[in-house]
């Protein structure tokens, strides 16, 4: 079986990315397993709560810093060593990069009110080439992406 076979008659896709489409009426994750065994959810454009571009930290990146940042200024204090307090601020830079998720690929999570961990993270669009795909929930759905925390 294909997609047009989930496809309802008055029903178009309109976009495109991975394994998920924006149609005229729903958003549908479509996969084909191997053996030719599919797997397909839907979820109509109503249940949508909201959008928001989800940047995940990178908390090792964050932790090397803070261990950076200290292990420079503890050897300028302890041990004289004045050079070693321009590592501070590469610490310091790694934290930062690591709290704004350098390293890690942003996506865009579609909210849904009273649906379990499993189901939520199955409705994470990839942030990279999805213009067009979150155009068109967005027009659908009357949201616009808003950034996370």
């Amino acid at each position: 079986m294909a997609l047009g076979n989930h496809l309802r008659p008055d029903e178009d896709v309109l976009a495109r990315i991975g394994p998920y489409y924006a149609t005229s009426r729903r958003v549908l994750r479509y996969e084909q397993a191997p053996g030719g065994k599919e797997e397909v959810q839907e979820l109509l454009y109503a249940r949508v709560g909201s959008i928001e571009l989800v940047r995940p930290t990178n908390h090792p990146m964050m932790v090397g810093g803070t261990i950076l940042a200290l292990s420079g200024l503890f050897v300028t204090v302890t041990l004289g060593f004045f050079t070693t307090i321009l590592v501070v601020p590469f610490g310091l830079a790694f934290i930062f990069l690591g709290a704004r998720g350098q390293g890690k690929e942003p996506y865009y999570q579609l909210h849904i009110n009273n649906v379990t961990r499993r189901e939520k993270a199955l409705w994470r669009i990839p942030h990279r080439g999805s213009m067009d795909f979150m155009g068109a929930v967005g027009y659908r759905t009357g949201w616009k992406p808003i950034e996370g925390d």
